[in-house]
């Protein structure tokens, strides 16, 4: 994988992911890509959701999605990396367990690609797409050409997560047009770093609430979710899934009952509830189809 973002990361290029959770026969991510010069333009669509455009550069990213009569800003947390673009997440541990057969010629003239095909899979533990665990079986093929850049990987799993439960996934990914390809910052840009949320969150009442205040931009839409993340357990310590949209200049408040549900209450804090303590370090974002502000410290 190291040679194939090295030689992608010195050319234009087209990529084009699918990501299917199999179990449901569901689409979860469809993401294509122009990579050029260190910047990136994609589209992405997922099972919910408008279609979403991204730019990523050196500097940051920002990204708009059309919810029919409208569009929606944000700025994600990730500026460019030729990572983010190949899909290495998901791509490196697939060919890091995969215990791959030897590799055989499907084309001659250059540059010359071969074919190698899954033959087993090495099940020790590791970091899989968004969530750690243990390959149960995979299955697959690519083709990598003789400068080590793979145009084709297809690839089938099962995994153990390690807190428990499992997942069934097909990821596909195709690199194309390569040494072929040029773009130009969109036209949106502007708007949406103009209209991306800026946010604040502190906690208060002995560490009982955090009190969140979008401070300006658009609004947050419904069917968004407000994380905060503990970086000492380095795991989710709080999520909830918007009903109503949130306005700029609008404060709420999140708990966890005692009973650990996530809550968020508007119009003040609630004083009719005991909530769980926060009793770590912080930070949280807000992601729809990607995050509106990036990631604040509480």
């Amino acid at each position: 994988m190291g040679t194939h973002r090295r030689e992608l990361a010195v050319r234009g290029f087209r990529t084009n992911w699918v990501l299917v959770n199999t179990d449901k026969s569901e689409i979860k991510d469809r993401r294509t890509y122009r990579v050029a010069d260190s910047a990136a333009l994609g589209n992405w669509t997922f099972a919910e959701g408008g279609e979403t455009t991204v730019y990523h550069n050196s500097q940051g990213g920002f990204w708009r999605e059309n919810l029919g009569d409208k569009f929606t800003y944000g700025e994600s947390r990730s500026s460019y990396s030729i990572s983010l673009v190949t899909f290495s997440r998901w791509i490196v541990p697939v060919l890091g367990q995969g215990n791959w057969s030897s590799p055989q010629l499907v084309q001659r003239r250059k540059p010359a690609k071969w074919e190698l095909s899954i033959t087993g899979v090495d099940s020790s533990s590791t970091r899989i797409g968004y969530f750690d665990g243990r390959f149960e079986s995979l299955s697959g093929s690519m083709i990598v050409d003789e400068r080590g850049i793979i145009h084709e990987i297809d690839a089938a799993f099962t995994a153990s997560r390690e807190r428990g439960g499992t997942v069934a996934h097909r990821i596909r990914n195709r690199v194309g047009a390569i040494g072929s390809v040029s773009i130009s910052e969109p036209s949106w840009l502007s708007t949406a770093k103009e209209r991306r949320p800026t946010a604040a969150a502190t906690l208060t009442e002995n560490k009982k609430f955090i009190q969140f205040e979008l401070k300006s931009g658009n609004q947050l839409e419904p069917d968004t979710n407000i994380t905060v993340f503990d970086e000492v357990q380095n795991t989710n310590a709080f999520t909830y899934e918007l009903q109503d949209p949130l306005q700029a200049g609008e404060t709420v408040y999140l708990y966890r009952t005692s009973d650990n549900r996530d809550r968020l209450a508007r119009g003040g804090r609630p004083t009719d509830v005991s909530p769980n303590s926060f009793d770590s370090n912080y930070h949280m974002w807000a992601h729809r189809s990607l995050e509106y502000f990036g990631t604040i410290s509480v």
